[in-house]
């Protein structure tokens, strides 16, 4: 198995990632700019992980050795939608 400082040091940008499409979201909704330490934005990132988000991301990043970048810099969450 490998080393969990390893696998959470893959799955930081995953979390970023969807810190970042939170913000997006939370700022459609106010109208505004959001900042990631917005208590509503850490709540919903929060959830998400705890809501089987996170142990997708855990099989995942354990799975292919790290984190998927694609060629633009995005992450590749494919794998949460299933």
């Amino acid at each position: 198995m490998e080393n969990q400082t390893e696998i959470i040091r893959a799955e930081i940008p995953e979390v970023a990632a969807i810190t970042r499409d939170e913000c997006w979201l939370e700022g459609e909704r106010r109208g505004h700019p959001v900042d990631p330490a917005d208590v509503r934005v850490q709540q919903r990132v929060a959830e998400l992980i705890l809501n089987g988000v996170g142990l997708e991301l855990r099989n995942h990043c354990v799975s292919s050795g790290g984190s998927q970048t694609r060629s633009d810099g995005e992450i590749n969450l494919d794998f949460a939608a299933g």
